[in-house]
């Protein structure tokens, strides 16, 4: 669903294709080709699926430093990390599962050869980017219940730094992205591992071949996305 009223709300360039259930704009799609189905125009916007879920609260820092992991094996552990995340060089790293905080700073995964994992987590990011970049290795899944359920990455509603994910054929992300008020540029092959992911983003930009997939079992109270607009 693409709320933009814009005539070239949806836009496909390069000999790209776009292949998904259904496709509804509520503006158009110019000159574009390479759409299946053909897409519906003139659609009324969606509202926020999720502008229901409020940021977390926290007080104080649980790491008032950058926690930079370079070329090491290790685990982190949720809690408030006011200076951001950075884990690059070939590290191997375990997020142990919970929320975790990022109030100041960035979430940065930045080599080919790190390598980041975890289940049971979210990442809310108060007011820097989300940075996976360089084909990058990571196994993320979200809650499967409680109130954070299904929900991977929250940047905060004030926060339009731009999101970059991309990542290789051993990537998988398995939750909601959740960049409302931000840009997300989503390629190379992204998520492609991942039984379920969903990108609610002010603008989304795809390259390379990605793959989104809709098997939401694994969630307590099924498919995160409440709201369905049917086109005929």
């Amino acid at each position: 669903m693409v709320d933009s009223s814009d005539p070239s709300a949806i836009d496909i360039t390069g000999g790209s294709t776009l292949t998904a259930g259904a496709i509804a704009v509520t503006g158009g799609v110019g000159n574009s080709t390479g759409f299946n189905p053909a897409p519906v125009t003139g659609v009324a916007p969606e509202p926020d699926p999720f502008a229901s879920l409020q940021p977390p609260t926290y007080s104080g820092c649980d790491h008032s430093g950058l926690v930079r992991v370079h070329n090491a094996t290790t685990s982190l552990n949720p809690g408030t990390y006011c200076a951001g995340i950075t884990v690059d060089g070939s590290s191997h790293v375990t997020f142990n599962p919970g929320l975790y905080i990022v109030s100041g700073g960035d979430f940065k995964i930045s080599t080919s050869s790190a390598y980041a994992s975890g289940t049971d987590l979210s990442f809310y990011v108060k007011s820097g980017s989300v940075l996976m970049q360089g084909g990058t290795n990571v196994n993320f899944a979200a809650p499967t219940s409680g109130t954070w359920e299904g929900m991977l990455f929250y940047q905060d509603r004030a926060d339009t730094n731009t999101a970059t994910i991309s990542g290789g054929s051993n990537a998988a992300l398995t939750g909601v992205l959740y960049f409302p008020s931000a840009p997300v540029t989503y390629s190379g092959g992204s998520a492609g591992g991942s039984p379920y992911t969903v990108i609610v983003a002010d603008r989304a930009t795809f390259s390379g071949r990605s793959t989104l997939s809709s098997d939401f079992s694994s969630l307590s109270n099924g498919s995160p996305i409440k709201r369905v607009t049917l086109a005929e």
